[in-house]
Protein backbone atom coordinates (compact mmCIF):
# COMPACT_ATOMS: atom_id res chain seq x y z
CA UNK A 1 0.00 0.00 0.00
CA UNK A 2 1.41 3.13 -0.41
CA UNK A 3 1.79 6.22 1.75
CA UNK A 4 -1.90 7.68 3.24
CA UNK A 5 -3.51 4.70 1.71
CA UNK A 6 -5.73 2.66 3.76
CA UNK A 7 -7.38 -0.35 3.52
CA UNK A 8 -11.18 -1.18 3.33
CA UNK A 9 -12.45 -2.98 6.59
CA UNK A 10 -15.64 -4.69 6.93
CA UNK A 11 -17.80 -3.97 10.39
CA UNK A 12 -20.96 -5.38 11.44
CA UNK A 13 -23.21 -4.05 13.64
CA UNK A 14 -26.26 -5.68 15.78
CA UNK A 15 -28.84 -4.01 17.64
CA UNK A 16 -31.40 -5.64 19.64
CA UNK A 17 -34.35 -3.89 19.50
CA UNK A 18 -38.20 -3.72 21.41
CA UNK A 19 -39.93 -5.75 19.66
CA UNK A 20 -42.98 -2.75 19.14
CA UNK A 21 -40.06 -1.29 17.52
CA UNK A 22 -40.42 -3.45 14.39
CA UNK A 23 -43.78 -2.25 13.00
CA UNK A 24 -42.12 1.05 12.80
CA UNK A 25 -38.74 -0.15 10.92
CA UNK A 26 -40.63 -2.58 8.64
CA UNK A 27 -42.74 0.56 7.60
CA UNK A 28 -40.13 3.01 7.48
CA UNK A 29 -37.67 1.07 5.85
CA UNK A 30 -39.47 0.03 2.64
CA UNK A 31 -41.07 3.77 2.50
CA UNK A 32 -37.40 5.33 2.88
CA UNK A 33 -36.27 3.32 -0.30
CA UNK A 34 -39.49 4.40 -2.21
CA UNK A 35 -39.71 8.24 -0.96
CA UNK A 36 -37.67 10.21 -3.71
CA UNK A 37 -36.81 13.37 -1.44
CA UNK A 38 -36.14 11.19 1.78
CA UNK A 39 -33.84 8.51 -0.19
CA UNK A 40 -32.39 11.21 -2.11
CA UNK A 41 -30.79 13.49 0.96
CA UNK A 42 -29.62 10.30 3.01
CA UNK A 43 -28.23 8.67 0.13
CA UNK A 44 -26.63 12.38 -1.03
CA UNK A 45 -24.98 12.54 2.58
CA UNK A 46 -23.80 9.36 2.57
CA UNK A 47 -22.30 9.16 -0.77
CA UNK A 48 -20.46 12.34 0.61
CA UNK A 49 -18.89 10.23 3.19
CA UNK A 50 -16.09 9.23 0.95
CA UNK A 51 -14.22 7.02 2.80
CA UNK A 52 -17.55 4.80 2.86
CA UNK A 53 -17.22 1.53 0.35
CA UNK A 54 -20.72 -0.07 1.48
CA UNK A 55 -23.30 0.38 3.70
CA UNK A 56 -26.45 -1.60 4.17
CA UNK A 57 -29.50 -1.71 7.01
CA UNK A 58 -31.59 -4.93 7.54
CA UNK A 59 -33.69 -7.07 9.92
CA UNK A 60 -33.52 -10.02 11.82
CA UNK A 61 -36.42 -11.84 13.34
CA UNK A 62 -35.16 -15.29 12.97
CA UNK A 63 -32.56 -17.81 12.29
CA UNK A 64 -32.71 -19.91 8.97
CA UNK A 65 -30.36 -22.34 9.98
CA UNK A 66 -32.12 -22.87 13.21
CA UNK A 67 -35.74 -23.98 11.06
CA UNK A 68 -36.61 -20.47 11.01
CA UNK A 69 -36.60 -20.61 14.54
CA UNK A 70 -38.02 -17.09 16.07
CA UNK A 71 -35.16 -14.79 18.13
CA UNK A 72 -36.20 -13.36 21.51
CA UNK A 73 -35.63 -9.99 20.03
CA UNK A 74 -35.52 -8.32 17.04
CA UNK A 75 -32.18 -6.74 15.79
CA UNK A 76 -31.16 -4.48 13.20
CA UNK A 77 -28.24 -5.45 11.20
CA UNK A 78 -26.05 -2.47 9.90
CA UNK A 79 -22.86 -3.95 7.65
CA UNK A 80 -20.12 -1.71 5.84
CA UNK A 81 -17.12 -1.57 4.53
CA UNK A 82 -15.26 1.75 4.74
CA UNK A 83 -11.31 2.52 4.87
CA UNK A 84 -9.78 4.49 7.80
CA UNK A 85 -10.28 5.12 11.68
CA UNK A 86 -12.81 3.23 12.79
CA UNK A 87 -13.67 5.94 15.71
CA UNK A 88 -13.87 8.74 12.36
CA UNK A 89 -16.52 6.57 10.71
CA UNK A 90 -18.28 6.37 13.53
CA UNK A 91 -18.27 9.84 14.52
CA UNK A 92 -18.73 11.27 10.87
CA UNK A 93 -21.77 8.84 10.18
CA UNK A 94 -23.27 9.90 13.75
CA UNK A 95 -22.93 13.84 12.62
CA UNK A 96 -23.97 13.05 8.81
CA UNK A 97 -27.49 10.53 9.51
CA UNK A 98 -28.16 11.72 13.00
CA UNK A 99 -31.61 12.30 12.13
CA UNK A 100 -31.70 8.69 10.35
CA UNK A 101 -30.17 7.07 13.14
CA UNK A 102 -32.89 8.31 16.03
CA UNK A 103 -35.60 7.04 13.40
CA UNK A 104 -33.47 3.73 12.69
CA UNK A 105 -32.57 3.30 16.45
CA UNK A 106 -34.83 5.01 18.98
CA UNK A 107 -36.80 1.63 19.78
CA UNK A 108 -33.42 -0.33 20.55
CA UNK A 109 -32.55 -1.40 24.25
CA UNK A 110 -30.11 1.51 25.74
CA UNK A 111 -29.78 3.53 22.26
CA UNK A 112 -28.43 6.86 23.49
CA UNK A 113 -28.97 8.90 20.38
CA UNK A 114 -26.41 9.88 17.82
CA UNK A 115 -25.49 12.77 19.84
CA UNK A 116 -22.97 13.69 22.36
CA UNK A 117 -20.36 11.22 20.40
CA UNK A 118 -19.22 10.03 23.50
CA UNK A 119 -21.79 7.40 24.46
CA UNK A 120 -22.90 6.94 20.89
CA UNK A 121 -19.10 5.77 20.45
CA UNK A 122 -19.59 3.33 23.26
CA UNK A 123 -22.76 2.18 22.31
CA UNK A 124 -21.91 1.45 18.58
CA UNK A 125 -18.94 -0.27 19.71
CA UNK A 126 -20.79 -2.36 22.34
CA UNK A 127 -22.66 -4.26 19.50
CA UNK A 128 -20.16 -4.15 16.43
CA UNK A 129 -18.24 -7.25 15.81
CA UNK A 130 -15.40 -7.37 13.00
CA UNK A 131 -15.55 -10.57 10.39
CA UNK A 132 -13.26 -12.97 10.39
CA UNK A 133 -13.53 -12.69 6.58
CA UNK A 134 -14.94 -10.53 3.60
CA UNK A 135 -14.42 -10.00 -0.31
CA UNK A 136 -13.48 -6.42 -1.56
CA UNK A 137 -12.97 -6.15 -5.21
CA UNK A 138 -10.45 -3.45 -4.68
CA UNK A 139 -9.12 -3.62 -0.99
CA UNK A 140 -6.02 -1.77 -1.81
CA UNK A 141 -8.12 1.61 -3.17
CA UNK A 142 -9.76 3.72 -1.10
CA UNK A 143 -13.19 5.26 -2.84
CA UNK A 144 -11.96 8.24 -4.13
CA UNK A 145 -9.39 5.71 -6.35
CA UNK A 146 -12.83 3.44 -7.47
CA UNK A 147 -14.61 6.66 -8.31
CA UNK A 148 -11.93 8.31 -10.20
CA UNK A 149 -11.40 5.08 -12.35
CA UNK A 150 -14.94 4.80 -13.13
CA UNK A 151 -14.88 8.33 -14.56
CA UNK A 152 -11.52 7.88 -16.33
CA UNK A 153 -13.56 4.44 -17.91
CA UNK A 154 -16.28 7.04 -19.30
CA UNK A 155 -13.99 9.56 -20.66
CA UNK A 156 -12.16 6.73 -22.42
CA UNK A 157 -15.44 5.35 -24.03
CA UNK A 158 -15.95 8.88 -25.32
CA UNK A 159 -12.99 8.91 -26.58
CA UNK A 160 -13.50 5.43 -28.59
CA UNK A 161 -16.74 7.02 -29.76
CA UNK A 162 -14.71 10.09 -31.07
CA UNK A 163 -12.49 7.49 -32.74
CA UNK A 164 -14.97 6.15 -34.79
CA UNK A 165 -16.09 9.50 -35.84
CA UNK A 166 -12.88 9.91 -37.54
CA UNK A 167 -9.09 11.75 -37.14
CA UNK A 168 -10.76 15.33 -35.99
CA UNK A 169 -12.89 14.22 -33.91
CA UNK A 170 -10.36 11.87 -31.63
CA UNK A 171 -7.84 14.56 -31.70
CA UNK A 172 -10.21 17.03 -30.13
CA UNK A 173 -11.37 14.49 -27.35
CA UNK A 174 -7.55 13.76 -26.98
CA UNK A 175 -6.98 17.61 -26.40
CA UNK A 176 -9.85 17.71 -24.16
CA UNK A 177 -8.86 14.58 -22.25
CA UNK A 178 -5.59 16.12 -21.56
CA UNK A 179 -6.42 19.33 -20.40
CA UNK A 180 -8.71 17.77 -17.66
CA UNK A 181 -5.40 15.31 -16.71
CA UNK A 182 -2.73 17.32 -17.18
CA UNK A 183 -1.66 17.30 -13.58
CA UNK A 184 -1.98 13.91 -13.05
CA UNK A 185 0.21 12.60 -16.08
Amino acid sequence: MGAGRERVQPLTIAVPIHRWWLWWLRVSFPLAERVWPVNRITKRRLLGLRFIHFAHWGLATRVPHRGGRRLPVPYVLFHTNYNGDLVSYVDAFSIVVADQLRLQLQGSYGFPGPEPLGPFRRYFFEKAFREDHFWCAYPEASVKTVVAGMALEDELGRLRAAARDGDAAFAAGWERFLERHAERL
